[in-house]
This record gives C-alpha cells, structure tokens and sequence, in this order.
C-alpha cells in the first residue's frame, strides 16, 4: 500500500528555485525525485536546535518570491512539519507564510550544508 502524501506549494525567488533543481539533479535525485530530496531537507532542517532561527534569518533575507513549486512529502513528515509550526510561531510570532518558510529555509540548509546523514 502506497503511503499518504500531502501536496503543499509554496513560493520562491527565481535563483533559489534553479539552484533547488540544480542540487536536487546534481546529488542523482532527477527530477522526479525533488519531493525526495526536500523531504529529507526538511527532516534535517527540524532536527536541528535552532531551526527557528534558520527559518527567521531565511524570512528576513528572501524577497521577490515569484516562482510557485510543488512537493508531495508523506504523511509522518506532514505531522512534524505541522507540529513545528507553532514552535516558530512562538520564537516569531510576527513570521508570515511559516510552512513555506520552513520549507524554503530547508531547501537552503542543504544546499549550503549538503545532505547532513551522508556526513561522518
């Protein structure tokens, strides 16, 4: 039985979201395997202490946010994704767009850390 995926878009600026499809091809994913490679980026980002801040650094410095993209991530990740929420929202109760950001915030983490469990 195929695990329940929830469907979420979210906004992006133009550089981040060809540099997205860059990583994404370029660590063998291919293309239809970017809600593989966000998935995991954004297990990475929550597992880290101060993702909040993460998140709030990446609101400040994002702007023109024109591209849309789209990600299927399963289930379990939905409900940590949702349960960090309010974390956020805690730390930086004036954060707007708080799911896109946490997931454009995941997305740049790797790209600048590189996948974290492949790290010894």
């Amino acid at each position: 039985m195929a695990s329940l995926k929830c469907r979420y878009t979210f906004a992006l600026s133009i550089s981040l979201k060809e540099d997205f499809k860059t990583h994404v091809n370029k660590d063998g994913y291919g293309f239809r395997g970017k809600s593989k490679w966000a998935s995991e980026a954004i297990e990475q980002l929550l597992s880290l202490k101060n993702f909040t801040e993460l998140v709030n650094y990446n609101h400040k410095m994002i702007n023109q946010l024109t591209e849309k993209d789209t990600l299927y991530i399963d289930f379990d990740l939905n409900k940590k994704l949702l349960e960090s929420i309010p974390k956020v929202r805690k730390d930086f109760p004036l954060l707007e767009g708080v799911k896109s950001c946490i997931i454009r915030t995941a997305i740049i983490q790797r790209i600048i850390r590189g996948n974290l469990s492949q790290v010894t």
